[in-house]
């Protein structure tokens, strides 16, 4: 996918619209479990995926173990 430019949002971690969204350099998509950038594709398992997204959701807030394992 080269099309990264596409999927550019004003905030890092914000959504794109079509459930993917970016996170630093990254393009995240949760619903094939991958992540990408610059053309390199990676395929988590997907509570890697699940545990990103919550982070990701809840970037610059404390999240406890607790929230962690309830989440994933």
């Amino acid at each position: 996918m080269n099309d990264e430019a596409a999927y550019t949002s004003p905030i890092p971690h914000l959504p794109t619209g079509d459930g993917r969204f970016r996170l630093g350099d990254w393009i995240v998509d949760p619903s094939a479990d991958e992540i990408s950038r610059d053309g390199q594709v990676e395929k988590l398992e997907p509570r890697k995926m699940q545990l990103l997204v919550v982070l990701a959701r809840r970037a610059g807030e404390v999240v406890t173990a607790k929230e962690l394992l309830d989440a994933v």
